[in-house]
């Protein structure tokens, strides 16, 4: 009915490849600046939000990002965006945070009260494969095993942890 009666079609052409596609998104995902990433948040900046009142970060496709590094087999990419990507949503009950202007509640960790549910940290146990025991279960066990400040990375030699500081 859209074509006939509205005349709606599709204008779009493809213009590169999927795999060219995913390069250009990881490059992007890379770059600080054109991202807009900012590393003290461990997120990119929101552009919904206003930076007058507060700078404010957003994780929208946490495990896009923590993706990227693992189809890259990237270190330094996975300790620069997918550790903090990681941190992040194990210390922030939601997708959005800022600094300033948000309720202590907010920075408070519970495993009860996020907006990423068992779906994130059962993708998160498949992407890291299955190296680390504490994220198969539930975000009360991952906790735990991101306190002790280790985290397996899935294609390094021997599956090697990366310990983080502070």
């Amino acid at each position: 009915m859209s074509d006939s009666v509205y005349g709606v079609r599709d204008y779009r052409r493809q213009q590169l490849s999927l795999t060219e596609t995913m390069f250009n998104i990881i490059d992007l995902i890379q770059n600080d600046e054109a991202a807009g990433w900012a590393p003290t948040m461990k997120g990119f900046y929101d552009i919904e939000a206003d930076p007058k009142a507060a700078p404010t970060v957003v994780q929208a496709a946490p495990l896009a990002v923590i993706a990227a590094a693992v189809l890259q087999r990237d270190e330094a990419l996975f300790v620069s965006r997918a550790l903090p990507v990681i941190e992040y949503t194990l210390s922030r009950g939601g997708f959005r945070w800022a600094q300033a202007g948000m309720s202590k509640k907010a920075g408070t960790l519970s495993p009860y009260n996020s907006q990423f549910t068992t779906a994130y940290f059962d993708g998160l146990h498949h992407l890291l494969g299955e190296a680390n025991p504490g994220s198969k279960v539930s975000r009360c066990r991952m906790v735990k095993f991101v306190k002790q400040a280790v985290i397996r990375c899935p294609f390094l030699p021997g599956r090697r942890s990366l310990r983080r500081g502070g």
